[in-house]
């Protein structure tokens, strides 16, 4: 029954969070928080769409979509640091999202082993990395004075716990036991991923 709904739910949470980047990037908010909300949302649309199997049948090769879905825990980083954290945009803010379109080419481009290997270190990186997001988040907590953020956190911590279990716990099983031969390719990476 849930593979059934599988198109469905991901139609439903790639609208969310175009919708969700479009509105926050028409708001009053700061500028910081609005690039760093649309390009959380739009990566987050871009792994949702690229981590279901249908989807790629659908579409066929999405590299463009693939190459977002890659910074998915960077832009999800630096999303939580600049809107809980009020910390400012800068080049080094950007470095994990850079690193992981990085990697994930990498994985695209590697032989089917060393594919599956940069597949557990991309994984267990953006575990980590979406874990740290989560700190953040929980960090302030109780002395957040902006009501619609705190009112926010539970939602996006969820949504952090979710994603990192995601990448984390299945990482080294999956990656272990794919058998991927086909020439490098975004849908190599997205098996690597896995």
């Amino acid at each position: 029954m849930i593979s059934g709904l599988d198109p469905l739910l991901r139609g439903v949470a790639v609208g969310a969070f175009l919708v969700t980047g479009v509105g926050v990037w028409r708001s009053d908010l700061s500028r910081a928080a609005r690039i760093a909300t649309l390009l959380a949302c739009l990566s987050a649309a871009a792994w949702t769409l690229t981590e279901s199997g249908a989807a790629g049948a659908l579409l066929g090769p999405a590299f463009p979509l693939e190459v977002l879905s890659f910074s998915v825990a960077g832009f999800f980083w630096l999303f939580a640091g600049t809107v809980f954290e009020d910390r400012l945009l800068t080049p080094l803010g950007f470095a994990p999202a850079a690193l992981f379109v990085i990697l994930g080419l990498a994985i695209a481009a590697a032989p089917p082993a060393a594919g599956r290997a940069l597949g557990i270190v991309f994984n267990v990186a953006a575990a980590l990395l979406s874990l740290h997001a989560g700190l953040m988040i929980l960090r302030g907590w109780r002395g957040d004075l902006v009501a619609s953020r705190r009112s926010l956190r539970a939602a996006i911590l969820g949504f952090a716990a979710v994603f990192a279990g995601s990448r984390a716990a299945p990482a080294g099983w999956r990656s272990s036991i794919r058998r991927d031969p086909g020439p490098p390719s975004a849908s190599a990476s997205r098996a690597a991923r896995r």
